[in-house]
């Protein structure tokens, strides 16, 4: 499902653009330091993919400020769940990079320079978006981008090393993923659809850029052969149980507690009651994807991925007998937005929130609600076979239904020109 075997066929299919981007980037690692500028996708906040989804923003701003991208997380970094695969674009930093002093630009507000999370001095200047672009949420990203940012950036001598602090609102990852879009089709583009729109060219991005570490790989592969799965063979139905959505009867005053620490999650009564239904529905829009294939069943809460593992069979009319599979668990899967908050967790720790989502990038069809996670599952696919069971309120959708139909709006011939790119 991923590494070297795939990186040439995906490579092919991403934009001229992006294809460009990785050979240079290939060229330019080979350089000493001394002679490369750098974007250094750092110190991001948000779960699994909120981290991920600015991908194509940042590929582009990489590509048109000449600049090699390298991706540095904090506390436990990228590199111990991915790797670069081998022939695919190297983003992994450099030893000798740790201590260098950063500059960087926040297009997310004004932030105080001082400790960061972990108690160390941060080194980062930091510069109010307001320097670059007016309020960006506003005017947009890609107007920031294109009359603030790429001016700057593109300057001879301006800093070596730029982080870009990404805006929080879901529009702006957006916004910025609309842009990548604009050098990536000829006439027409698909639009973003719901608050967490990936591109169809996602999947491709991500299987030129990442593999799982071997420990991690060895567990997905013995999940699957468990389970009886085998790449493209199965659909995936994903439920964001612990999301705090309006319409979920779960105590609204820990909602936090619930999403993001984990625990304080009742798997009793109403909640209980509640979710059986919303998985129930969300399995039946999966199935409906691809009738003869199994369901490989996905949550957050492992209350939920256990009662669908013990079930083993759903019924779905009166004479269709649906195979669910699930991982049994014995505890949640830990949010990644908390990584630096686990005292004394491992990287393994975090294993089940990769192996999920890797082996819902391995489904022919991908069923999701709300939240950014099953979008990812989505993406991995390339949008191609997918459907949205749960609404931002947080109640079921049925289905069939065209919530993943997507319009084509028309590119902007005058944005390339603005960027001087042919």
């Amino acid at each position: 499902m991923y590494g070297a075997h795939k990186v040439q066929d995906s490579l092919a299919r991403l934009p001229k653009w992006l294809q460009d981007y990785v050979e240079w980037h290939g060229e330019q690692r080979k350089k000493p330091i001394s002679e490369c500028k750098f974007l250094i996708i750092y110190d991001i906040n948000g779960g699994l993919s909120d981290r991920l989804r600015p991908l194509p923003y940042w590929l582009l701003l990489a590509k048109l400020t000449d600049r090699v991208l390298l991706i540095k997380w904090r506390s436990h970094n990228l590199g111990e769940f991915l790797v670069p695969p081998p022939g695919g674009l190297d983003w992994s930093g450099f030893p000798d990079l740790e201590m260098k002093q950063f500059y960087t630009i926040n297009l997310h507000g004004p932030v105080t320079t001082g400790l960061n999370r972990t108690g160390k001095l941060e080194l980062s200047p930091v510069i109010d978006y307001k320097r670059y672009c007016g309020d960006a949420l506003k005017t947009g990203l890609a107007n920031c981008t294109i009359t603030q940012l790429l001016p700057k950036m593109r300057k001879e001598g301006y800093k070596r090393f730029v982080t870009v602090n990404f805006p929080k609102p879901k529009q702006s990852v957006n916004e910025g993923n609309m842009l990548a879009q604009q050098f990536s089709y000829e006439n027409e583009m698909p639009a973003l659809t719901g608050h967490w729109g990936y591109p169809d060219m996602f999947g491709d991005i991500f299987r030129v850029m990442f593999e799982p570490v071997p420990a991690l790989a060895y567990q997905i592969n013995q999940t699957m052969a468990l389970l009886g799965l085998r790449e493209g063979e199965y659909i995936s139905a994903h439920v964001r149980a612990r999301y705090p959505a309006f319409e979920s009867p779960m105590n609204k005053s820990k909602s936090y507690l619930v999403d993001k620490v984990g625990g304080h999650f009742e798997w009793e009564g109403d909640v209980r009651e509640y979710m059986i239904k919303l998985s129930d529905n969300a399995i039946n829009c999966a199935h409906l994807l691809s009738p003869d294939l199994p369901v490989f069943f996905v949550s957050d809460s492992h209350h939920l991925s256990n009662f669908w593992n013990s079930t083993e069979i759903k019924k779905i009319g009166d004479n269709v007998d649906v195979p669910v599979l699930a991982v049994n668990r014995s505890i949640e899967p830990p949010h990644i937005d908390r990584d630096d908050g686990w005292p004394g967790s491992k990287p393994c720790d975090f294993f089940t929130v990769f192996e999920d989502i890797l082996i819902m990038g391995g489904s022919k069809c991908v069923a999701h609600g709300i939240g950014s996670f099953g979008s990812l599952g989505s993406a991995l696919i390339g949008n191609k076979c997918s459907v949205v069971h749960r609404n931002p309120k947080g109640g079921s959708n049925m289905c069939p239904n065209q919530s993943s139909e997507r319009a084509l709006i028309p590119t902007d011939p005058k944005v390339k020109n603005l960027m001087n790119i042919a």
